[in-house]
């Protein structure tokens, strides 16, 4: 439940005696027949601890009526599906997203004369770092702790966060991706438009610059052929 200035008060009637403060370290415990998982020990009611197969178990719980059991990790929770589909977009959007990287930087050659690539490159990587690399933890990390739902407490002071709103963590963080995304098609888009005349291989000059050397090569080759038929 949230406390009056906004926070969540993670303490209840059922863990009222166990002064669970803030500086209560994010240690989650899970009651297994409800599938709920506590802050920590405190939250939970516990006072006992025991070891049984190697697991660390809690007893004594007073917030989990029915067995007072809970075990040290979270509630297990199946989302492999979830996961599965996450992990194809994800894959082929990136896939997608480096396909133009080869291209813009030969649009980037084509479009600058020889003697200021060096310029064009040092303009890009600037431009990249002050628009994109130095902003961007800024900006991210804003988000992520406005996603936080509990902040831990150091020394009376506002420490690390130790639990995120999960859904509101992954809404935020994909749709600004999203939104920068967007914003980088548009601006492809007008690269395409401007620059779909450029000539990216010079093919017709080439073959032209190779009539000369194959010409060469036979010439070569036939005054060889006399003079080896003049010796003979």
């Amino acid at each position: 439940q949230r406390a009056a200035d906004g926070s969540w008060d993670l303490n209840q009637e059922c863990n009222s005696g166990c002064s669970c403060g803030p500086s209560v370290p994010y240690e989650p415990v899970c009651d297994l027949t409800s599938s709920v998982t506590f802050f920590s020990p405190c939250h939970a009611g516990c006072t006992e601890v025991t070891f049984s197969a190697g697991v660390k178990m809690f007893t004594n719980c007073s917030c989990i009526p029915d067995t007072f059991t809970a075990v040290d990790s979270f509630c297990p929770v199946n989302c492999q599906n979830d996961l599965t589909i996450f992990l194809v977009i994800f894959c082929i959007n990136s896939l997608l997203s480096s396909m133009s990287h080869s291209g813009l930087v030969i649009i980037q050659f084509r479009t600058v004369d020889p003697e200021d690539k060096s310029v064009s490159i040092a303009l890009t990587e600037m431009m990249s770092s002050a628009m994109a690399f130095i902003p961007a933890p800024i900006v991210y990390g804003y988000l992520i702790d406005k996603s936080c739902k509990v902040w831990g407490e150091t020394c009376g002071k506002r420490g690390n966060c130790w639990l995120y709103y999960s859904d509101t963590l992954r809404y935020v963080i994909n749709y600004t991706c999203a939104g920068f995304l967007l914003i980088a098609l548009v601006f492809d888009f007008g690269t395409w438009y401007y620059c779909k005349n450029l000539a990216l291989y010079d093919e017709d000059s080439n073959e032209d610059d190779n009539h000369p050397q194959l010409e060469d090569n036979n010439t070569k080759h036939n005054k060889q052929s006399l003079i080896q038929d003049q010796a003979l």
